[in-house]
């Protein structure tokens, strides 16, 4: 009888070691879960000769930028339908179905001089960006696609030729 006494005794008090939580190996499905995403796109043009020679676009403003430019173009021009003729897919069926329509609006890089493109400022007064963001028209709500930039950058940030995706 001591003996089963002395039996639970000791079982009670390794229950709490054995019970432990092990720590969570650094790349296990679990710790990945736990991990914010990155909230950052980079534009790499293929011809690029302007002194950032790969653009860091923080996909949360592009996000905020896209919906207070909406569907109406201000004194830049900008927003502006895009009829996707460079042939990027987005990877989502409400910007890839070619039944809503595409807009894309100009937005700037982690480090740019100007952080906002202004659609009430004529494009002359404002600075150069080659990157566009890139939504569609849901039944009137703004959707997300993606970030873009012109292939073709020059030494003064002016976008030329078609548009690439970034990634």
């Amino acid at each position: 009888m001591h003996f089963t006494k002395a039996l639970l005794a000791l079982a009670l008090v390794a229950a709490p070691v054995f019970a432990t939580p092990t720590a969570i190996v650094k790349d296990s499905i679990e710790s990945r879960a736990l991990e914010a995403r990155d909230s950052y796109v980079t534009c790499s043009p293929k011809k690029n000769s302007s002194p950032t020679k790969s653009f860091k676009v923080d996909v949360n403003n592009a996000q905020s930028q896209a919906k207070s430019a909406g569907f109406v173009a201000g004194k830049s021009g900008d927003p502006h339908g895009y009829n996707s003729g460079d042939g990027i897919k987005w990877g989502s069926n409400n910007c890839d179905n070619g039944k809503n329509p595409l807009f894309e609006y100009p937005v700037f890089w982690v480090g740019a001089k100007q952080k906002e493109w202004q659609k009430d400022t004529k494009t002359s007064g404002q600075e150069k960006t080659p990157i566009r963001v890139v939504y569609a028209n849901v039944n009137g709500g703004i959707y997300y696609c993606g970030v873009m930039t012109h292939s073709e950058v020059d030494k003064n940030y002016q976008g030329k030729d078609f548009f690439e995706k970034c990634s």
